[in-house]
């Protein structure tokens, strides 16, 4: 019997996340045929491996000491030598091409610790995985360091055994939303990359008396919530903003009080709330940028609207308008993102990797 494959992961996908992305992408890599193992930035041994895993590179902004300069580039020189001495002993070094750029706007020492560490990291990926051909074609472009390094196409999975179905009724009962109005949703943390605000603007400008837009997440240290409740203050009660955080069940809640959810971040190469959408069987609209033109062609019915960004309140006003006369019926077709093949793909990948 051939030894299991040892993933060295980072982050591994804790029971806690939450976010069950990674959990779910690594629910085939159990013995005999694999292990993993999570990996920290200051951790004292660095494990042996044959695959060091990497989903973003910027998470040296995160968790304990993010605020140091000088823990956060302890952190970073520990995620390069940690791939260097795993590449020296055989492993290689695998990245998940989830962001062509940190969410979070980089300035001063970050920006400074952010380029020098990437360009480093670039320069010793041996194989990319892409959420879809598009997004992987747009990682490689905007990092031409990794133009020649090969990739293969693991698509995102979708949420139903994570985020089970909540009957409309209930969902709009614990957000106070009356009966009789549509809704449409902007679910998730509040970042000034996801456009919200001129989202907001644009549908200030083509509502009607029986719409609304829910805006709900947590607005982190940014003045967004400022703007956006300036505009809702012009809304007559047709824009409504919810901060704070939303944990699973209000997450999943506040998307199934929704009619339709609306995504405006043209940024993006992946998103995990489109795929909580669909698995709570809402519609979506969202910009045609990154992976979501594959989505919307893999998931047929007219659950995926897409439109060209900037979006233009006409643009938002003809959705609407076809969404609420020829809603999709039934549930969408998920099959296709099950996420045990899609696993299951993944490490039949990291195999030939870790092989090669």
């Amino acid at each position: 019997m051939a030894d299991p494959l040892r993933i060295l992961a980072w982050p591994a996908g804790d029971p806690g996340d939450l976010n069950p992305y990674v959990r779910r992408m690594y629910g085939a890599f159990r013995a005999p045929a694999a292990s993993v193992t999570a990996f920290r930035p200051l951790m004292r041994r660095i494990p042996t491996a044959d695959i060091f895993h990497i989903h973003w590179p910027e998470g040296i902004f995160e968790g304990s000491g993010s605020n140091n300069p000088a823990i956060v580039a302890a952190k970073a020189a520990r995620v390069l030598n940690a791939a260097r001495g795993i590449r020296r002993s055989g492993g290689k070094l695998v990245v998940t091409a989830h962001n062509v750029t940190p969410h979070r706007d980089l300035t001063g020492w970050r920006h400074r610790v952010w380029h020098a560490y990437h360009a480093r990291l670039l320069g010793q990926i041996d194989h990319l995985i892409g959420l879809s051909a598009a997004s992987l074609e747009r990682y490689r472009a905007a990092h031409p360091a990794i133009a020649a390094v090969a990739g293969t196409i693991v698509p995102h999975p979708h949420y139903r055994e994570d985020y089970p179905a909540i009957p409309r009724a209930e969902a709009r009962a614990a957000w106070a939303i009356p009966d009789g109005i549509w809704v449409l949703g902007m679910i998730g943390s509040l970042r000034p990359s996801k456009n919200l605000v001129e989202a907001a603007e644009a549908f200030l400008a083509i509502r009607r008396p029986d719409e609304m837009l829910l805006i709900a997440g947590d607005a982190g240290d940014d003045d967004i919530a400022a703007r956006l409740t300036a505009v809702a203050d012009r809304s007559d009660g047709t824009i409504r903003i919810v901060t704070g955080p939303l944990d699973d069940a209000r997450f999943a809640s506040a998307i199934a009080s929704c009619d339709a959810c609306l995504m405006n971040q043209t940024s993006t190469l992946n998103s995990g709330t489109a795929l909580v959408t669909l698995s709570l069987d809402r519609p979506l609209l969202a910009p045609a940028v990154g992976t979501l033109p594959s989505l919307a062609a893999e998931i047929a019915g007219g659950w995926v609207t897409l439109f060209d960004p900037p979006l233009a309140p006409t643009a938002l006003r003809a959705s609407i308008d076809t969404l609420r006369t020829s809603p999709p019926g039934g549930r969408p077709d998920l099959e296709p993102l099950d996420p045990m093949r899609l696993s299951e793909a993944m490490l039949a990948q990291f195999k030939k990797v870790a092989s090669g």
